[in-house]
């Protein structure tokens, strides 16, 4: 079974003092080669979107905002577009079984909402999640990065918080 790599959401939008940090630290994860399969995921927040609805929040609808950033542009060469927290959209799912992947490494933004529902989600499905917690960060604080990997711990295994 091959190991994947999830980037998820290192966009433009989700870029602040908070978060700059794992950009270069992912870039050279990716510079190994450590992984079998890399898959990146963009969120789009689109009209209609639960974010919009009942957030009132209207950010991350439109390029520069939604792009991948530029030093991790070059890597991206499997994209899933998503309007949700979970990365688990039919097509990623779908990409999963056929690479017959069985362990994902988590890395991106942010901790504590995108990255942790990926995560719950993936065990609820069978699949391993590891969280690449160094990899990791939220856009709002490290306050709640730590909260995204504290809760990581309790509902799926501190074994599998790779520091």
């Amino acid at each position: 079974m091959a190991r994947a790599l999830i980037v998820i959401d290192v966009q433009n939008g989700f870029i602040t003092p908070s978060s700059r940090h794992v950009i270069q630290k992912i870039k050279k994860l990716l510079e190994s080669k450590k992984f079998d399969i890399v898959v990146f995921t963009q969120f789009v927040n689109v009209p209609g979107s639960p974010f919009r609805k009942i957030k009132n929040w209207h950010k991350i609808a439109t390029a520069p905002e939604t792009d991948i950033v530029p030093e991790l542009k070059p890597f991206a060469k499997t994209v899933f577009k998503k309007n949700v927290y979970s990365s688990f959209t039919p097509e990623f799912e779908r990409f999963l079984k056929k690479n017959k992947i069985s362990q994902l490494y988590l890395a991106g933004i942010d901790t504590e909402c995108c990255v942790f529902k990926t995560a719950v989600d993936a065990f609820e499905k069978g699949y391993e999640p590891f969280l690449l917690a160094s990899y990791c960060a939220s856009h709002e604080s490290s306050k709640f990065h730590q909260m995204g990997v504290a809760l990581f711990g309790r509902l799926i295994t501190p074994k599998n918080i790779i520091m």
